[in-house]
């Protein structure tokens, strides 16, 4: 896996736990929580 930047979120996450909408990656579960 390769590490991405999400969108909304300052936060790296590996390509497998971003969530995706097209072909934007999001913040993952693990940085929603982060960021809470």
């Amino acid at each position: 896996d390769h590490m991405i930047v999400c969108s909304k979120c300052q936060t790296y996450v590996s390509s497998k736990d971003a969530i995706y909408s097209g072909a934007v990656a999001y913040c993952s579960e693990t940085c929603l929580k982060d960021k809470r």
